[in-house]
């Protein structure tokens, strides 16, 4: 978690997303309209898939057999990496323009305890908490779903 914290203002300032925001254009029922619509959309995703793909290679996740699932909600680009390391098992929920972290999850068995150590838990939805996995998926569903 830590690391997608520290990293993510170094993936902005690579990507630049410090750059102008986009802007919807307003439905006026025209071709012309529907058709910058269109094109505005289609580039937005584009750089959200590229935003989310330069933050899960720099981070290096792609080399630890994690994946990586972005979604486009209007004109925030969600990104979900999850990582399954070992016995333990790591969400993080971001927004990757933005870097704003949106929430993580992180359970398995206490690696300084070894295998016969107690069970972990940490799961966390903006600024709540959660208590399971399943919780924390469908606050996630929220988010990478229209």
């Amino acid at each position: 978690m830590k690391k997608i914290i520290l990293i993510l203002p170094l993936l902005l300032v690579l990507a630049g997303c410090g750059g102008p925001a986009v802007t919807s254009v307003e439905k006026s029922g025209n071709a012309a309209a529907t058709a910058v619509d269109i094109a505005t959309t289609t580039n937005l995703s584009d750089k959200c898939d590229k935003q989310a793909q330069a933050i899960f290679t720099l981070g290096g996740f792609d080399k630890q057999g994690a994946t990586m699932k972005n979604h486009l909600q209007g004109d925030k680009c969600y990104v979900l990496i999850t990582n399954k390391i070992a016995n333990q098992t790591i969400k993080t929920l971001s927004e990757a323009f933005g870097g704003q972290s949106m929430g993580s999850f992180s359970s398995g068995l206490d690696p300084i305890a070894g295998p016969n150590g107690k069970p972990l838990l940490v799961c966390l939805m903006g600024d709540k908490s959660c208590t399971s996995e399943a919780e924390f998926d469908a606050f996630v569903k929220t988010y990478m779903e229209e």
